[in-house]
């Protein structure tokens, strides 16, 4: 009896998808996760911060932007409803925002 193996090797050339669009809309909420975190490091008071509304991520020429609703505590302790453009750069990092 002679056995045959056949062994596969597979190298990972980091073509996944991630790699490719590291920037992209949750597929539960439509949350981006680079956005949250930048809210969750820069609002004055983060545990108030409430998503209200994602728009799809758009690619551009320098990486991506997605507009995004929410509500969180001001300095002052009132709550805002906010509607911001996050830009992001290829790798995911918020380079800036402006309001919508």
């Amino acid at each position: 009896m002679i056995v045959i193996s056949v062994i596969y090797v597979v190298f990972d050339d980091g073509s996944s998808s991630f790699d490719e669009n590291p920037v992209t809309n949750s597929g539960l909420d439509a949350s981006v996760y680079q956005v949250e975190q930048f809210l969750d490091d820069n609002l004055n008071d983060p545990d108030s911060y409430d998503p209200i509304e994602w728009s799809a991520v758009q690619p551009t020429k320098n990486g991506y932007y997605v507009r995004h609703k929410y509500r969180a505590r001001n300095g002052f302790g009132g709550m805002n409803i906010e509607n911001k453009i996050f830009y992001l750069d290829k790798d995911g990092n918020v380079t800036g925002y402006t309001d919508y």
